[in-house]
């Protein structure tokens, strides 16, 4: 049952969580851009063009890059959870629906190879591939690639930043391909520009 007024859902009960609650925090689960070449996904898999990246941060004020690989883009989404543990470990969050309302605008000249995000307080980078240790350095790489051509830093720079105060959440564990998101405190960058 989900109490939007009180922030929170009450899990059906069972003789050993009789009264477990949780905050709810709205999220999508999938959201993408057309993959490149001719190629179909299941709704399962997640990319370079998104997908179902399953990131709880994934929230109404979040702003979502995508590489465009089509005309048009494409872009689709669904799958919203009222909450969801990172990682999806059980394969599912809370179910829900949800109205979403949305902008879409086109940076012409500059490509991301893979899907980043900025919310109020961080700058994020996501990750996706077949391991979590690579799912990590394609995150990681590509956050320094934006820190480096937006703050003008050079590598020595990103590192001392990065060793003081970069972050990772594990978005998704159970699917095809794992997601790994690196993100940045945007306090940390505030007096660099």
């Amino acid at each position: 049952m989900l109490d939007p007024d009180k922030g929170i859902a009450t899990l059906n009960p069972s003789e050993g969580l009789p009264h477990l609650t949780v905050p709810i925090k709205t999220m999508l689960g999938c959201i993408s851009v057309a993959p490149p070449g001719e190629e179909q996904y299941r709704a399962t898999d997640l990319g370079a063009f998104g997908g179902n990246l399953d990131y709880n941060d994934n929230v109404q004020g979040t702003t979502l890059y995508f590489p465009v690989f089509h005309p048009g883009a494409l872009l689709g989404f669904g799958d919203v959870h009222a909450a969801m543990g990172d990682g999806e470990v059980v394969g599912t969050g809370l179910e829900t629906s949800a109205d979403v309302s949305f902008t879409v605008d086109v940076i012409k000249g500059y490509a991301t190879p893979q899907v980043r995000a900025e919310t109020k307080d961080y700058l994020i980078s996501f990750g996706v591939s077949g391991s979590v240790p690579e799912s990590i350095q394609l995150a990681t790489a590509q956050l320094a690639d934006w820190i480096k051509k937006d703050y003008k830093l050079n590598d020595s720079e990103i590192a001392l930043v990065f060793g003081d105060v970069l972050k990772y959440d594990i978005a998704e564990l159970v699917d095809p391909h794992f997601d790994v998101v690196a993100k940045i405190p945007k306090s940390a960058l505030a007096t660099l520009k």
